[in-house]
């Protein structure tokens, strides 16, 4: 450390990478190739839970799981573990072939080297998936390091103002035909609904099936069937405007939407909590109950809940007050439906959306003719944000969002 620390002082530094880098031994060889076992373990760790549950997502079939997961997981895992094995030994070889280290070359150039051999081993289906997750990250350290030195000053409830733009632009594309690629189509169509689109009655009817299913069954357990059945016979006969394509009031369409979605949000992290709390529940056998009522449950729930009732109240009370529909009143309701993250502030989910939009609007530009496509972009901002990355984690770890530095102290076995 007292090594690293001369770089703020000195242009150059003359220690050798085991002093700097590989300080728990001095033969790089060796350092490589832990670097690479403790990162693969955990490499692996990770992506059989990310395979897994985004397999469960998009309902892959039997035969996916039984012949293709399993490659995927471990052509993931090797371009993980690569990135950070390579990290090592581009250090090892920069400082050998110089004999001394400077502010770039003790981070970001090894990290852009080994960013870029790296990625070539993943596919090329999840290339621009990660080149935005890291954009992400990185572009959340730099507006922190120019927060820190004073660069730009931070607006209160920014991330929530970006979040409304994002949902404007994404709802308004939503209803066009080839609008938005097809994972987020169906993710949002997952979080509103489809009664707001006019091809989509198949797909509705059969979310109408599944409430009603688990309406039945609520019913049966609490007794109150007569009850229950009066006051939603009540709530479905109010008033509809004709240009509605929900098939109940307004009130009802607004009421389920707003109801399922505090569920969802509830268990989406709720499940996070409890799977965090699972480690400490030997010594601490009260962490499941503190996971499940933790005020961030409450909070995601708010948030999914609040986006879906405020998105579905504007697109009825515009055809209420005009008369008509129109994709304008779609990024209306989208951008008045993004306060709701007001209930749950979240940098992370904003710029990520952010992020994803800008990467989705530029394909359509290529689509359209209006933009050049750069081969290789995907590549490019994946190895240049990844090595702002390991910058940061060398530098400035204060920096970093926590979680990332976590596992990157997990991905090297907290070396």
């Amino acid at each position: 450390m007292a090594a690293l620390s001369k770089i703020f002082f000195e242009p150059f530094v003359y220690n050798n990478c085991y002093e700097l880098g590989h300080t728990w031994t001095p033969n790089c060889w060796k350092a490589f190739f832990d670097t690479f076992l403790y990162a693969f373990k955990e490499s692996f760790k990770t992506y059989v839970g990310f395979y897994l549950a985004t397999s469960a997502f998009k309902k892959k079939t039997k035969q996916y799981y039984l012949s293709r997961m399993l490659p995927h997981v471990l052509r993931s895992s090797l371009f993980l573990s690569a990135n950070a094995c390579l990290f090592m030994a581009a250090f090892c070889v920069i400082g050998k072939l110089y004999g001394k280290f400077n502010f770039t070359t003790l981070g970001f150039f090894p990290a852009l080297i080994a960013s870029f051999l790296a990625i070539l081993i993943e596919r090329k289906q999840r290339r621009s998936l990660l080149a935005v997750y890291v954009t992400n990250l990185a572009s959340e350290y730099l507006f922190n390091s120019f927060s820190a030195r004073g660069y730009i000053k931070p607006i209160k409830g920014g991330e929530v103002l970006l979040f409304m733009i994002v949902s404007a632009t994404y709802m308004y594309f939503f209803r066009k035909p080839n609008g938005l690629e097809k994972s987020e189509h169906t993710a949002i169509k997952f979080f509103v609904g489809a009664s707001e689109l006019t091809n989509e009655d198949h797909w509705q009817a059969t979310e109408e099936s599944k409430a009603k299913h688990a309406l039945h069954r609520v019913k049966q357990l609490v007794g109150l069937s007569k009850y229950v059945n009066k006051i939603i016979a009540l709530v479905k006969d109010g008033p509809r405007h004709k240009r509605c394509l929900h098939p109940n009031s307004c009130f009802s369409y607004l009421t389920q939407g707003a109801i399922r979605n505090f569920v969802i949000g509830y268990a989406i992290q709720g499940a996070v909590k409890l799977l965090g709390a699972l480690p400490k529940l030997f010594h601490e056998p009260q962490a499941l109950w503190k996971a499940a009522r933790h005020r961030d449950n409450f909070g995601c729930a708010a948030f999914l809940g609040g986006y879906n009732a405020v998105f579905r109240l504007t697109c009825c009370l515009l055809r209420w007050l005009t008369g008509g529909d129109s994709d304008a009143h779609m990024a209306i309701a989208g951008c008045l439906a993004g306060s709701a993250m007001l209930f749950y502030p979240s940098i992370s989910v904003a710029l990520y959306l952010f992020w994803k939009l800008l990467e989705s609007l530029y394909s359509k530009g290529i689509q359209a003719g209006y933009l050049p496509r750069v081969k290789h972009f995907d590549i490019f901002i994946y190895s240049v944000s990844t090595a702002l990355l390991f910058h940061s984690a060398v530098f400035e770890p204060h920096l970093m969002r926590p979680s990332y530095w976590s596992f990157l102290q997990r991905l090297t076995n907290q070396r």
